[in-house]
């Protein structure tokens, strides 16, 4: 309906209610980018920094309330993504280290290059798909 409501919980109760919110919005984030490697939700969903301005200035006429949960969801987004075990990000630092932890060795340096910079090559094209589809969407009309 639109309609926002705000409901008061004591602080004990505010803190198990935000880690439950934070658990099921990270579910959702990573179901809906597997969604997105398995092709079930098409690449002309992902957005870049203008649909973030759009819908943040859209959640802006809803009150301080709805920009601080748009807020949150961008930050656990970009968390989650952020732990995906691709070698430019903490993900991918993460797997490298659990590589030697089980193997007992470090990864050979000008392996962990080569895949470091095709995990900066895989973001940047991440980022100029983002970028595209914002154009189009904003040429479409």
């Amino acid at each position: 309906s639109g309609k926002i409501i705000t409901i008061h919980y004591p602080f004990s109760k505010s803190i198990e209610i935000a880690f439950q919110e934070t658990l099921d919005k990270s579910k959702l984030i990573f179901t809906g980018f597997m969604k997105m490697i398995t092709g079930a939700i098409g690449l002309e969903n992902v957005s870049g920094p203008v649909t973030i301005m759009k819908v943040t200035s859209d959640a802006s006429h809803y009150g301080f309330e709805a920009v601080l949960m748009l807020m949150a969801l961008i930050s656990v987004n970009l968390g989650i993504l952020n732990l995906l075990p691709i070698p430019a990000l903490d993900g991918g630092h993460i797997m490298f280290n659990l590589y030697e932890l089980v193997v007992k060795k470090e990864v050979n340096e000008n392996v962990m290059i080569n895949l470091t910079i095709a995990g900066w090559i895989f973001l940047g094209g991440l980022m100029i798909l983002g970028f595209y589809n914002d154009i189009t969407r904003l040429v479409s009309g």
